[in-house]
Order: C-alpha cells, then structure tokens, then sequence
C-alpha cells in the first residue's frame, strides 16, 4: 500500500517549486546570517567580488528587493576600493552600532522592542518565537543570552523551513509541505510583520552603512514575498486539486500542488 502522505507530481511542477523554495532558501540564509553574525572577512570578501546584487535569484520584483539591491550595489562598488580588511572593520563598527550596541542600537532587530512597552526584551514574543523554533528541532546558540526574536534568527528559521518544504514537496510528502507552509504563514503574520516595515524603515533611514540599509530592506522583501507566495497557496492549492483530478492532463494520480 501506498504511503498515503505521499502524491503523485508532474516532474515540471516539481522541479519549479523545488527551485523556488531553494532559491526562497539561499537568499534568506544569506541574509539573515549577514543581519545576525558579525561580520568575518571571508564573507566580505565573497560579497565584494561576486555579483549578487544585479539580478535577485528570489523576491527581485518586489519594492523593498529592488531598494534593497540597490544600496547593496552602492556599497559593493565602494567597498571595492578598500581592502578586504579595512571594509570587515568598517562594517563590524557598523553592525555593533546599528544591531548589536554596546547601548541601544540605532534600529533594534527584536519584535519585542517594538511590541511590548517600554521596549523590553525577553517577553512573550521573544519566548513564543523560542518555542516557534524549537517545534522544528532548532534553538538558538546564545539563547537566554541573547534574545531569540532576532529578525536575523527570523529569516534564519524561515530558510530552514523553506529548504526543508523543499524536500518534502521533492519527496510527494504532501502533509509534510502542507504543514510547513501553514507554519511559515503563521510564523510570519504572528511575529516578522509585526515589526518588520518599521525596523526596516529605521535601518534605512538612520544607518550611515549601505550594506546594511539594503540588507534590512532586501529581508523586509523577501518575508513579504514569502508571505504572498504562501497565500497564493493557501487559496489555490485546494482549486488546482479539484481541476487536475477533472482534467486529468498533468498525471493519473491527484497531482500536489504544494509549493
């Protein structure tokens, strides 16, 4: 008997979900490590010489993407002029300033700052994302040191359930995909759009550095293309199911729309 978790797919349908998550993982990786890690000089130096920012492998027609990109271009072409060296202190000197203190950072990167009085960390939000993370088997290195309601940790979570939605949808494990995308849903409505377009505003706004601005303008996109992705699922998954068994063009089988 058939592993009823399992669906048949067309392998075109597949391949092309397979590859928007993947790239939906990649970009958020990369991004929300940037946003929550100090900067090290080997991944300046990849960043200074790679082309990434020319063309969005995810989310490039979104708004916030574009502007995103946009200063990061302007800060790539600055930064080539320095030393690899020189530009990992100036952005370090950055990140502390802006995201990290010593004092109260420029554009604090915790929901909690932004939702609960008197800007507190380490309330319920902080221990409803812990939990959030920790259905999934992941927890945060420097927790109780360090709030978990980090929008870099955020966007770190997000990536993993992408990449793993990814999987299941290659493997047909449709209740899999399908309970990964509820939980990507909830977990950005609950939590990342609470705060996001505000952080994002303050960042771009306050921060002298370009290469953060966009970073923080390139996640307020991504999580918005995300979420719009996941609704357009939402809504047309149970449709397509209904309309691939009428015509039965694609495969014999229901085919998984899941995304």
């Amino acid at each position: 008997m058939e592993d009823s978790k399992k669906t048949a797919s067309c392998p075109s349908d597949v391949e092309a979900q397979v590859a928007e998550l993947e790239q939906a993982h990649v970009m958020m990786s990369l991004v929300g490590f940037a946003l929550s890690a100090e900067p090290e000089e080997q991944l300046v130096k990849s960043l200074v010489g790679e082309d990434l920012w020319h063309e969005l492998p995810y989310g490039g027609a979104r708004r916030e993407c574009v502007w995103g990109a946009d200063r990061l271009n302007r800060w790539q072409l600055k930064a080539r002029i320095n030393s690899p060296a020189d530009e990992t202190t100036c952005l370090r000197e950055e990140w502390f300033r802006s995201l990290a203190g010593p004092t109260v950072p420029l554009a604090p990167p915790w929901e909690s700052v932004y939702r609960e009085a008197g800007n507190r960390l380490f309330t319920d939000s902080t221990r409803e994302v812990r939990a959030a993370f920790r259905a999934h088997g992941l927890e945060f290195e420097k927790k109780n040191r360090e709030p978990d309601d980090h929008i870099g940790l955020m966007l770190s979570f997000l990536a993993v359930l992408a990449g793993r939605k990814a999987e299941a949808v290659e493997a047909g494990d449709e209740e899999t995909a399908r309970s990964l995308q509820k939980d990507q849903a909830d977990f950005i409505d609950n939590h990342v759009l609470t705060f996001v377009d505000e952080w994002a505003a303050a960042m771009a706004e306050k921060s002298d550095s370009d290469f953060y601005a966009g970073m923080a303008l390139l996640a307020c996109g991504l999580v918005k293309e995300r979420r719009a992705q996941l609704e357009e699922v939402l809504r047309g998954s149970d449709a397509a199911g209904v309309a691939s068994a009428a015509d039965g063009e694609c495969c014999e089988e229901a085919v998984s729309c899941a995304c």
